[in-house]
This record gives structure tokens, sequence and C-alpha cells, in this order.
């Protein structure tokens, strides 16, 4: 996981250096998500539907080739605050597993005024999260689509206030247990939809 983060905090930086127009910053808000999601363990299976609502927090950016055409990314973090199985009442969720999203994406913008744009994209994502349980380390990993839009706003130079919402599509999903020093492979049904309302701010260079 530290060597995914460090690739993405490598690719940010360098493709930084490599555009001139562009913008960095931080943006929170929430994840609602609805699953579904089946898993295959050898002889027996488990099959779960829900929902859940977690706390979003990111760093993220874009890097114009054009004054059109550029490239998104993002490094965020989901934390596991409410949840509900079925038809149930949402309950708070003990013991969370933090879930980090790295994402990659095609951007467009087009500008509504002097100090107003519309920016959009869709790429992919990679979320990665693991916990503990009696000895046990159970991980798993998920890539999937993600797709944004949003407005943004500039008070003051170099300063842009933003507000959008992502969505999240899963597409694959694996999950492993490993004990003893022995893994084992888990196949994953999982598919449903995330949004993610959110504000930000972010420095234009």
């Amino acid at each position: 996981m530290k060597k995914t983060v460090l690739f993405f905090l490598v690719l940010i930086l360098s493709t930084a250096a490599a555009f001139a127009s562009g913008w960095i910053g931080v943006d929170t808000g929430a994840n609602i998500m609805w699953i579904n999601m089946k898993m295959d363990m050898g002889e027996e299976s488990l099959s779960v539907s829900g929902s859940e609502i977690d706390y979003y927090l990111g760093l993220s950016g874009a890097h114009y080739f054009t004054d059109s055409v550029g490239l998104g990314y993002s490094v965020s973090m989901l934390y596991p605050l409410s949840a509900k199985v079925e038809d149930g009442d949402f309950q708070k969720v003990e013991d969370p597993d933090i879930q980090f999203k790295p994402a990659l994406s095609f951007q467009y913008r087009h500008e509504l005024g002097e100090s107003m744009k519309l920016e959009a994209g869709i790429g992919l994502y990679y979320g990665y999260t693991s916990t503990k349980e009696s000895g046990m380390k159970i991980s798993m990993w998920q890539i999937g689509a993600e797709g944004n839009v949003g407005i943004s706003f500039e008070p003051a130079e170099h300063i842009v206030l933003k507000a959008g919402a992502k969505v999240l599509v899963p597409i694959f999903t694996n999950a492993s247990a490993t004990m003893y020093g022995i893994t084992l492979e888990y196949d994953v049904n999982c598919y449903g939809i995330g949004v993610i309302p959110y504000l930000g701010i972010a420095y234009i260079y």
C-alpha cells in the first residue's frame, strides 16, 4: 500500500513539473454508497446488501495540456461512519477500517465567466483496505470507474473554491485472508454505486 501511495505522489509531482496550467488542493465531503457483494469462500458463500456513509477527505488536482483538456488526480481516504444491512436501520460503524483511494481521470473544463469554470472528468480509481482480526489479516482491493463534475470559483488570485460531486462504480474486487504465513484468495462479486458530494479549496498555478 505504501508503494502504491508513493507511486501516485511521484506521479503528481512529475506531472506538476511538466505542465504550466493547473491547480492542487484539498476537498472534503461524504461518500454515500449502495452496495451488493457476494464472496465465495470454498464450500461457503457470504452475500451482503446494504448502504454505508463514509467521511471523505482528499488531496486532488488537475493539470491541463490545453485550455480545456487535462489530467486529473486524487489521493483520498474514506472513513466509515454508519452502515445498514438490507432494510435495517443505520448503525454506527465500530472499529472502522479506512479505505485509501488513489485515482486518475481525463478532465475537461469550460469557462462560465471571468472567474467561474465548469470541470468534469472520467477515469479509474484503486481502493484498498485491510484489517486484523484474531491474528488474521483480511485485505480487500477494488478497481472501479470514477466520474466527477463540479464548479470552481476564483475569489482571489491563485485561490479557487470548488463544489461538486464524484460518482464511483466498482468494476473488479478481490479479497484475501492471511494467517500464519498462508494466504487464501476469495472470489468476490461486487456491484453498486457511490456518490460523493464535496467542497474544496485549491491553489492555482
